[in-house]
C-alpha cells in the first residue's frame, strides 16, 4: 500500500508537470500569434513605408523589439548564406565595439 504523502508529493508532481507544459503551449501560442499579428500589419506595406517601420523601430521603445525580431527573422530565413554572415560578421564587429 503506497504511503498517501507519496500520493500527495506524486499528484503535486503530476500538476506541476501539467502547469508548466500548459504555460509552454500558451506561451507557444503568444508567440505565434504576436508573430501573426506583426506580419499582418506590415504584410500590404510599401518598400519605403517597411523602411520607415525599421528606422521608426530601431532605438525606440522596447515594446518595439519583438517586431524587429519578427522581421529579422523573415529577412534571414529568405537570405543567402553570403548575406547572412555578412549580417553576423557586421553584428559581432559592432558588439565589439559596445
Amino acid at each position: 500500500m503506497a504511503d498517501p504523502g507519496m500520493r500527495r508529493a506524486e499528484a503535486a508532481h503530476i500538476k506541476q508537470d501539467t502547469f508548466i507544459e500548459s504555460i509552454a503551449e500558451v506561451d507557444e501560442m503568444m508567440n505565434l500569434n504576436l508573430r501573426q499579428a506583426i506580419i499582418q500589419r506590415v504584410h500590404d506595406k510599401t518598400d519605403e513605408e517597411l523602411y520607415e517601420v525599421i528606422e521608426d523601430s530601431i532605438g525606440g521603445a522596447e515594446q518595439l523589439l519583438p517586431g524587429l525580431g519578427v522581421l529579422f527573422e523573415i529577412i534571414w530565413e529568405h537570405t543567402d548564406k553570403s548575406v547572412q554572415d555578412t549580417l553576423v560578421h557586421t553584428l559581432k564587429e559592432h558588439l565589439a565595439s559596445r
